[in-house]
């Protein structure tokens, strides 16, 4: 900011200062912002100027930050916590028809673990279900970057 109380003169956003240094160097500053001060008690009128220096080296804009945000109740939180549950409803069906998919499509050397899904679908709400999921996350052990997201929906087909 510079401030002037040469208030005779008309100064407007655009225009250009000079500052001339001791060592016999010219500064230039451009002007990008300009208040006028009216006389006070004490203090005479004046410019009150902001202005940026034309040889200024520019600064880099800001980075840019992208989120992919992927699956139900997805959020992001910055500088905070989630303790917050989601519950999403998926039918058996559902469920079973989308795992059956990943594991068709994402998981080589698939035969096991679908006839091993299978297994699953039939048994759902039987007291079998849970030895044929605990067979299932056995054998899916290695892809679990696939299958993760599965896990919760089918351990909450458990009977207890």
């Amino acid at each position: 900011m510079v401030v002037t109380y040469e208030t005779d003169i008309a100064v407007k956003e655009g225009d250009q200062v000079e500052r001339q240094l001791s060592n016999g160097i010219t500064e230039l500053y451009d002007i990008f912002g300009v208040h006028y001060k009216e006389q006070g008690m004490i203090k005479p009128p004046s410019y009150e100027l902001k202005v940026a220096k034309t040889t200024a080296i520019p600064r880099p804009a800001a980075g840019q930050i992208v989120y992919i945000l992927n699956g139900n109740n997805a959020r992001v939180y910055n500088n905070s916590s989630d303790n917050s549950s989601n519950v999403v409803n998926v039918s058996p069906t559902d469920l079973f028809r989308e795992l059956k998919n990943v594991i068709s499509t994402k998981v080589p050397d698939n035969y096991i673990l679908l006839v091993l899904a299978e297994a699953m679908e039939k048994e759902s709400g039987t007291d079998k279900y849970l030895k044929s999921y605990v067979k299932f996350i056995e054998e899916s052990a290695i892809h679990l970057g696939e299958l993760h997201p599965f896990i919760p929906g089918l351990s909450s087909l458990i009977k207890v």
